[in-house]
């Protein structure tokens, strides 16, 4: 903090006034070509930190809003001023640092004189002598303001990552504890379970993070607050993180912080420790169903379509029950359901249906560590290759439910008006008719 203030400081370079007076003239703009990436201003530093922008005060390191800091360098930018007479002994108190085509920065120097006058204020940039002023919309001139640029901290604490660089997500509350992590294209859940995860399910739970928001914050350096409550990790490509903790203040603590007698988050940047620092919130922002881990994963029980199964093997001990190819044609048609004959069994399977169910069908629900039905049969079905695209075992709950497990996981279907409806009641026939 002390390191990022002495370097924030020294931007700022004091001139002499000197008086001049000069007539109106056209409009000129009012920075030079470049990007900006720091302005500093009454003991308020906004700058690029790499991994997003801040705002630093003596007490407090932040980050800052990124749609205010880009609609204020848009702005900034863009914005032009007429020159004007000044003849106040005004001194530089700020500075705006440039970034430039070769990728060195620089800072400029820069003055806000008086209250504004007719919708505009007088700036002076530089030091050039005689001085250069010139008269802008109040509007821009008071984005440069030391209060304003405090404005600019963000109220939303995972707002610094964008979300497609986001590739590693840590939730927990009490007992629960979740991790998604990104691997290529795809999320894993790699905690309490190892397996594939609804991209779906992720990215909206991104959002959802991405849209928590608070109101006032309040720096909390210097003193010990119970860390206890909800935990949130997000962590991104080349971003570092952004990490907070959910507590419940107790009116003690509550009271020595002027914060509301309820819940507020401590938030800071794991690769830069900024804090602690309190933002409030009106309600904790992990729901019951964003703590379930069965809610991120993946729906279907493969991720190939239907027709890349080639082969089904159902087993019960060292009994085949049904062991099919999928030739040139397709599968073999099967027979009529309804057979009593157990050596049947293997005729009337329908091992299209049962591929279908693999890939398409979308289960009512989805549990961990669940025990298998004493009736649970073996399933093997293998890809283009040869090699297993799903290994587990398959049977009939007590409500009638069509279950497939496969590691730890178990996803139950039941048939309904949903177009996988049809395959999974012929599934389901079957394997009545096998435990039968």
């Amino acid at each position: 903090m002390i390191s990022v203030l002495v370097a924030a400081l020294a931007w700022l370079l004091v001139t002499p006034s000197a008086s001049t007076t000069t007539d109106d003239t056209p409009s000129e703009p009012l920075l030079p070509p470049g990007d900006i990436v720091g302005i500093l201003h009454g003991g308020v530093t906004v700058r690029d930190a790499g991994n997003g922008w801040l705002v630093i005060t003596d007490d407090l390191a932040w980050p800052a809003a990124q749609q205010r800091v880009s609609a204020a360098q848009r702005l900034l930018s863009s914005a032009s001023g007429r020159l004007a007479t000044n003849a106040a002994d005004v001194k530089n108190d700020g500075v705006i640092v440039f970034r430039e085509a070769d990728g060195t920065q620089g800072p400029m120097p820069f003055a806000l004189a008086g209250q504004a006058l007719a919708g505009e204020r007088r700036i002076r940039l530089g030091e050039a002598t005689p001085p250069r002023w010139l008269r802008v919309e109040s509007r821009i001139a008071d984005l440069l303001e030391g209060p304003n640029l405090r404005a600019w901290r963000s109220t939303t604490p995972f707002e610094v990552l964008p979300a497609t660089a986001i590739t590693e997500i840590d939730l927990a509350s009490g007992d629960a504890n979740i991790r998604l992590s990104k691997r290529g294209r795809t999320w894993q859940i790699t905690e309490p379970v190892n397996t594939a995860a609804e991209s779906d399910a992720v990215e909206g739970l991104i959002a959802n993070l991405q849209a928590i928001e608070g109101s006032a914050i309040r720096s909390a350096s210097n003193q010990t607050i119970d860390a206890s409550g909800q935990t949130i990790r997000v962590s991104g490509r080349r971003l570092g993180a952004s990490e907070a903790t959910v507590v419940s203040l107790d009116a003690e603590t509550a009271d020595l912080f002027d914060a509301p007698r309820g819940v507020s988050t401590i938030v800071g940047l794991t690769e830069a420790p900024l804090g602690p620092a309190l933002l409030d919130l009106a309600s904790p922002p992990l729901t019951p169903v964003m703590l379930d881990p069965a809610a991120y994963i993946r729906r279907t029980a493969i991720s190939q379509p239907a027709g890349d199964v080639r082969r089904v093997r159902i087993t019960a001990g060292d009994d085949i029950l049904a062991d099919l190819s999928r030739g040139a044609t397709g599968w073999p048609e099967p027979m009529p359901a309804g057979l009593d004959d157990a050596a049947d069994l293997q005729a009337a399977f329908d091992a299209g249906a049962f591929a279908e169910v693999l890939a398409v069908a979308v289960p009512s629900r989805i549990t961990i560590d669940t025990d298998p039905s004493a009736s649970a049969l073996s399933v093997i079905a293998a890809g283009l290759g040869g090699d297993p695209v799903f290994a587990g075992r398959a049977w009939l709950d007590d409500e009638g439910l069509l279950c497939l497990q496969a590691g730890p996981v178990t996803r139950c279907y039941v048939a309904g008006a949903a177009e996988d409806s049809r395959a999974i009641a012929i599934v389901a026939r079957w394997l009545s008719l096998a435990k039968d």
